[in-house]
């Protein structure tokens, strides 16, 4: 056996993980982040804040289709003393900066190990496998020379009609939707009203709840999805605010759809909350900053005790100082549907799910590896001083039960981890660099007249693809340009982590980003639309 052979056959295998620890930005390698993947299953989402006897509901449709007749019910305990459209980034906003935690990129903790062992395991391995061992003079003059070269590679690469027996107590237009809020002495009444307006009318089992949410003293909330003529609506959140003794949220109508569903619920309120059934992936108080020069018309709150923060402006404009966000989440089949999710206060204890990815996994076992052989290296070094093998056995028990304690953790560590599916990793020095390209793209279409403020939504969301065939991006880095780093999908124009949006403040209509938090940064100011359009595509 050659030992020398082995331990660079060995060496060799490592390379392959750490090769990308040396490739440095600004001096530093900056980890990728990670998040996970949703399921491959219908995914319902809702925010409750529920504050001094009041709760507000944001909900959203999950259907899409090309349909002309596209709605949906809503159940609630009281009429809704208000009624309004949501941002429509606030869920993903939510769904990003409450989302776990995974260790994906391990590089960062790997590489300062490889380079001591790089300076120990030399002087080791002379020691062990060299008659005359080593000299004090030796090792001083490997240090220099490992000091060397260590500042050479440290510095290389830094680069409606309705039915009689039905009561419309108020019907309108909230945003992109016709809603109506009914109330109705019978299910059947309000399956013929929904049958008059084009809806599908109520089966046997949808009759039934309906019945008993009458029979509690429910009303019923229906949005339906306007479509204008000549062109497409796009679905968004439904803000409803209604008095409730407890937080609640309507389920049982979700069941109808016969299939199991993942449910996220968002609760911000006074304590933390919890719901039989549901799982709790993360619990936090938030207490707001003020607002600095950078960032001076967005106001943000950061999570205690987690040094995360929230930035979207009109989900930090819904929370409170001292407030406790909850998000509960559940894959629920439709037997599990059969009550509405009644949510409990409780008290606030902090938790943040944490989860591994497959290659952190892999990381933190390595990482543990390198880190053990870091006074394994040293130990061999001095117990093969000057001799080929230390005098007496405690030297070589000592080590052999060090190298077995090393292996064992990593085994148990990479056994035991937690993993979840996750997207492609993302450095955050790489999100700032796509940034500073829409940045420059977004004032290069504003100067050639192909972005302005009289755009449509659909012509906004389609922004990122007209600069990709204006030439403006490289077609190399056009995926990338095209994808949202926090979700794997295309950007579009939403108040959300990695999305843009038009704003208005002031008189002035800015096309703005978002950053990994929500925090909203002005890019450019829009000109007057051309002559002939309208200003559809702006938001207050």
């Amino acid at each position: 056996m050659n030992p020398q052979k082995h331990f660079r056959h060995a060496w060799t295998a490592l390379a392959v993980f750490l090769v990308p620890a040396f490739a440095l930005a600004d001096g530093m390698y900056v980890p990728e982040r990670a998040y996970p993947v949703l399921p491959a299953i219908p995914v319902q989402r809702a925010l409750i804040v529920y504050h001094d006897g009041m709760e507000t509901l944001v909900v959203e449709s999950a259907m899409e289709t090309d349909s002309p007749n596209v709605g949906w019910i809503l159940p609630l305990p009281a009429e809704p003393v208000k009624l309004a459209p949501a941002e429509g980034g606030l869920l993903t906003t939510l769904a990003i900066c409450t989302g776990p935690t995974v260790t994906h990129d391990l590089h960062a903790i790997c590489w300062p190990a490889v380079w001591i062992l790089g300076l120990v395991a030399p002087v080791a391995l002379k020691a062990m496998l060299s008659k005359n061992g080593v000299t004090v003079g030796g090792v001083l003059a490997w240090i220099l020379l490992y000091g060397l070269m260590f500042s050479i590679f440290s510095h290389a690469g830094m680069t409606s009609p309705s039915h009689s027996a039905v009561a419309v107590r108020t019907s309108r237009r909230i945003g992109n939707y016709d809603v109506a809020v009914l109330r109705t002495p019978a299910a059947a009444a309000l399956s013929d009203w929904l049958e008059e307006n084009a809806f599908h009318p109520l089966d046997e089992r949808g009759l039934a709840l309906v019945e008993d949410y009458i029979h509690r003293g429910w009303c019923f909330v229906v949005a339906r999805l306007a479509r204008d003529q000549g062109g497409e609506a796009t679905p968004h959140p439904i803000s409803a605010t209604f008095p409730a003794a407890e937080p609640v949220y309507p389920m049982r109508l979700t069941a109808l759809a016969g299939s199991t569903v993942h449910v996220e619920l968002y609760v911000a309120a006074d304590r933390m909350v919890e719901a039989p059934r549901f799982r709790c992936a993360a619990s936090a108080m938030y207490h707001p900053l003020p607002k600095d020069e950078e960032y001076p018309f967005a106001w943000f709150q950061y999570a205690y005790p987690f040094d995360l923060a929230v930035g979207q402006t009109d989900l930090c404009d819904m929370l409170w100082d001292g407030c406790i966000v909850t998000r509960l989440q559940a894959d629920l089949r439709p037997e599990a549907m059969n009550k509405d999710v009644e949510l409990a206060l409780v008290e606030f204890e902090p938790h943040w799910d944490h989860f591994y990815s497959a290659r952190g996994r892999l990381g933190a076992a390595i990482a543990i590896l390198l880190w053990g052989a870091v006074p394994l290296s040293f130990c061999c070094a001095v117990a093969f001083y000057r001799r080929t093998w230390p005098e007496g056995k405690w030297a070589g028990r000592f080590i052999a039960l060090l190298a077995g304690g090393v292996l064992a953790i990593a085994a148990v560590v990479y056994i035991a981890a937690p993993v979840v599916p996750v997207g492609p990793g993302t450095r955050l020095y790489d999100i700032r660099t796509r940034q500073v390209a829409y940045e420059t793209i977004a004032q290069a279409m504003v100067r050639s007249g192909d972005l302005h403020a009289g755009m449509s939504a659909k012509e906004m969301d389609a922004v990122p693809q007209r600069a990709v065939d204006l030439g403006l991006i490289e077609p190399d880095y056009a995926e990338g340009f095209l994808t949202n780093p926090f979700t794997g999908t295309p950007s579009r124009c939403e108040r959300s982590p990695g999305n843009f949006a038009t704003s208005r403040i002031g008189d002035e209509v800015y096309f703005c980003l978002y950053d990994e938090v929500g925090r909203e940064s002005r890019v450019v100011a829009l000109p007057l639309p051309p002559a002939g359009k309208g200003d559809t595509g702006t938001t207050e």
